[in-house]
């Protein structure tokens, strides 16, 4: 996830709680984890060992559905609350503001490439650019429209680019040429 600086910014900016933030994020784990015991842990246990209701409260859940944030996707029973009867809605401003994407496709990205003498060069040397990490995420999310399968096409041109080698050009010259359409055929001269 993001950094805590970058988590207060987005915070104040869509006027959520820290302890909606700990929801979204939990609910982000079950979702990409398909596990919801962390969820229940701290909405169960943690309530029950300290006598209060079990549960998200209500006022938790309804106002991040009203900011179009999560969404309900229960069995039609409203009376019951529970956290795995909702999601995240992908395209939310949450979730392009924490950009998921833009970090596995950063941790996944080589660090270095070696020239003909053995000099190393950075390709994740992102300064001359953008501002910082989070700056250069922003771009790349730009960049694939925020789309699940625009960055899934990324990742499989990345993941056979550096299977064979070929990764020599830095990160932001990646993004900027979308090299990711260019590696068709587990072959490309631009890369």
């Amino acid at each position: 996830m993001v950094g805590l600086s970058r988590q207060i910014d987005i915070m104040l900016e869509l006027n959520i709680s820290a302890e909606q933030w700990f929801f979204l994020e939990l609910v982000w784990i079950a979702q990409q984890e398909n596990n919801a015991a962390l969820m229940y842990k701290y909405f169960n246990e943690r309530c029950l060992r300290h006598g209060q209701p079990e549960g998200v409260p209500q006022s938790l859940l309804q106002d991040l559905v009203d900011k179009k944030i999560i969404k309900y996707v229960g069995n039609g029973r409203k009376d019951i609350i529970d956290p795995d009867y909702y999601e995240i809605i992908e395209g939310s401003k949450w979730f392009i503001a924490i950009n998921p994407q833009g970090y596995d496709f950063f941790k996944a990205y080589p660090n270095f490439s070696f020239g003909e003498k053995g000099t190393a060069y950075n390709l994740k040397n992102i300064s001359s650019k953008f501002i910082d990490k989070d700056d250069f995420l922003r771009h790349y999310g730009k960049s694939i429209k925020y789309s699940k399968a625009e960055h899934a096409k990324n990742m499989d041109a990345l993941n056979r680019a550096k299977s064979l080698g070929l990764v020599n050009t830095s990160i932001i010259n990646w993004v900027a040429s979308r090299q990711w359409e260019n590696f068709t055929d587990g072959t490309s001269e631009n890369i």
